[in-house]
């Protein structure tokens, strides 16, 4: 009679490991799509843009002040959160380069 409880513990546990990482693949899927690399910053800028980026244009723009910090920075290189991107690129900025204060 104490095998059963056991072999009970046994499959609750296998669940559990089931569920927590059909969770954890829903999560990581759901975030996936909002994590952007260069590539995607770049194509998004070019979008907007309706011309070609440069890769070291993109560099430039995602070291401006201002860019959104990255999420985190991997051996591919960093990584943004799309809906900060998606409003540094939607926000209205003046062209070209910007004024010096008047000493």
């Amino acid at each position: 009679m104490n095998e059963q409880p056991a072999a009970d513990d046994d499959l609750m546990l296998a669940l559990g490991h089931k569920l927590a990482k059909t969770a954890l693949d829903t999560l990581m899927s759901s975030l996936g799509e909002n994590l952007l690399g260069a590539a995607e910053v770049k194509g998004m800028l070019e979008e907007k843009r309706g011309n070609e980026i440069s890769r070291q244009r993109v560099d430039q723009i995602t070291r401006a002040k201002g860019f959104p910090q990255p999420v985190v920075r991997l051996a591919m290189g960093p990584v943004w959160w799309k809906p900060d991107v998606a409003q540094y690129i939607d926000a209205e900025r003046r062209p070209g380069r910007p004024r010096k204060g008047v000493a």
